[in-house]
């Protein structure tokens, strides 16, 4: 009986080391690849230039719904038979 309790003692024992090893990060000291901090962005740098193009897709959709899709409905009736 002491024998298992020893042997259960032991491999939690393990069992806790390989977790607490397993939560170290990476050192600080090592360098990041230049070319991925040279992609990095920050979040302000294209809003405006977003926020232009999505405004300006949103109105032409406006566009080409209201005129352009009038009178298909006839057509699809039509055709469908």
């Amino acid at each position: 009986m002491r024998a298992r309790h020893q042997r259960i003692l032991a491999l939690a024992s393990v069992s806790g080391l390989a977790i607490l090893l397993s939560c170290i990060g990476r050192p600080t000291y090592v360098q990041s690849n230049p070319a991925v901090k040279q992609e990095e962005h920050r979040s302000g740098d294209w809003g405006d230039e977003i926020e232009k193009n999505s405004n300006h897709m949103l109105q032409e959709g406006r566009q080409i719904f209201r005129h352009e899709t009038f009178g298909s409905e006839a057509f699809g009736a039509a055709s469908s038979g």
